[in-house]
């Protein structure tokens, strides 16, 4: 059902987003509770190859 609201939408390039380094992973979070109003979360997962 649209509600007749327009969303906005939420475009980032890749490794952009608020990075957490994890040893010789890093983890990005594009979107989340307060870009989505709790209703998903959309990241980006990256490990270092040897």
């Amino acid at each position: 059902m649209n509600s007749g609201k327009h969303k906005q939408s939420i475009v980032l390039k890749p490794n952009e987003g608020r990075k957490y380094n994890m040893g010789p992973m890093t983890a990005i979070f594009k979107a989340d509770e307060e870009e989505t109003n709790t209703n998903y979360s959309i990241s980006e997962c990256c490990s270092a190859l040897d």
